[in-house]
């Protein structure tokens, strides 16, 4: 079954009205070896480019915006005009151009996602759907893409073709074989988890159910295995964390082994909060100590004792001392970070020095941009 099949066009029809090249190959194995490509600007031309990871220009800053790479492509807005999008591959040879603007393009399983429709890289129009919240669509996870149906939610394929039938009244995206549901019902405790079959593997006992995570998802009371055994309880978390009875613990998702934990106390008059990290047992990997933390990726985390933001590894030892404003993930072997680098001028407006550091914090590739003074409160 193709979910709302009045809709497909004939291929040339398409074409003409997206704009794309006929002779534009989508083949992957016409794409050039996958190499990791960063977006930097021309600051002087007000263009955006591509780099390596080494901060070599790859593909020159021809573009007005330019997005991340995802499947060996990447949205570009080629001109002034707003409806200016256009696919390119490794290379910065256009594939594809769409009439529609940057900001509407979605592209995932090698399908082309625009508020509620979905459509080959070539422009086909192939079935509509409804996003999950109504608006625009994350996109496919594991091959399978959540929509909603006469009020109920279900997933279908990168044909639109319905692989479990829209009969619940939440669904998540599928990570690691599993989505989290809820049943069509009036009772708290709805929610659960299903496999590629639409088959409970988890039969729905929790009020909240988060995806899951390196083996392991976040629900109300704590962390849960693909069982469904809460391994990891919150009420362990407290006692462990918490020296007060007014503390509260809030957890993260597992990412690259560690969990990030917040701990919401007020036995430090400075702080009333502060970042730690758990391991899959539950046990304290790195103490609460930091003011700010983040996520680990591949091996480090940013973190801020009380000031600028520098990286740690799993034992929580500084790698990359605090000295960044802004410090993103790692993503292949760089991370996008900002540093004050003067003083304010007269209207308030503070130079930065923006780019890429790898992971010994050694700049790659940066430029200067001015941060905005505060909005008045």
């Amino acid at each position: 079954m193709v979910l709302n099949t009045s809709i497909r066009c004939a291929g040339l029809a398409v074409l003409s009205l997206f704009g794309c090249l006929p002779f534009a190959s989508w083949n992957a194995a016409s794409l050039p070896p996958a190499r990791a490509l960063f977006v930097f600007p021309d600051q002087a031309r007000g263009r955006q480019g591509y780099m390596d990871e080494l901060g070599r220009e790859r593909i020159p800053a021809r573009y007005l915006r330019a997005a991340a790479f995802a499947e060996g492509r990447a949205i570009v807005q080629l001109a002034e005009e707003p409806q200016s999008t256009a696919f390119i591959d490794g290379r910065g040879t256009v594939l594809c151009r769409l009439n529609l603007a940057f900001e509407e393009v979605t592209f995932s399983n090698e399908r082309v996602i625009l508020g509620g429709q979905v459509l080959t890289p070539a422009g086909q129009a192939l079935f509509e759907v409804m996003g999950p919240w109504g608006g625009r669509d994350e996109g496919f996870a594991e091959g399978l893409l959540n929509v909603r149906k006469d009020g109920a939610y279900g997933f279908v394929d990168i044909n639109g073709q319905e692989v479990i039938t829209p009969r619940f009244a939440k669904a998540s995206p599928f990570a690691e074989g599993l989505a989290a549901v809820a049943e069509m019902s009036t009772m708290a405790d709805n929610q659960g988890y299903i496999d590629r079959n639409g088959e409970w593997v988890i039969q729905p006992k929790f009020s909240w159910a988060n995806s899951f995570s390196d083996g392991l998802a976040q629900v109300r009371g704590g962390y849960i295995d693909k069982k469904g055994t809460l391994v990891i309880s919150t009420e362990q978390l407290s006692r462990r964390l918490c020296r007060n009875p007014s503390c509260e613990v809030r957890t993260n998702d597992f990412a690259d082994g560690l969990a990030l934990v917040e701990v919401w106390d007020d036995w430090d008059e400075s702080h009333d909060r502060f970042f730690g990290f758990i391991d899959h047992t539950g046990a304290v990997a790195i103490a609460p100590r930091f003011g700010l933390a983040s996520s680990f990726s591949e091996g480090l985390a940013a973190a801020a004792a009380d000031g600028p933001y520098g990286y740690i590894d799993k034992a929580g030892r500084w790698v990359v001392r605090p000295k960044f404003g802004e410090a993103g993930p790692f993503v292949n072997g760089l991370a996008r970070v900002s540093a004050v680098a003067g003083k304010k001028d007269e209207a308030g407006w503070r130079p930065l020095k923006v780019g890429y550091v790898d992971v010994r914090g050694r700049w790659v590739r940066s430029w200067d941009e001015l941060k905005p003074p505060p909005l008045p409160q």
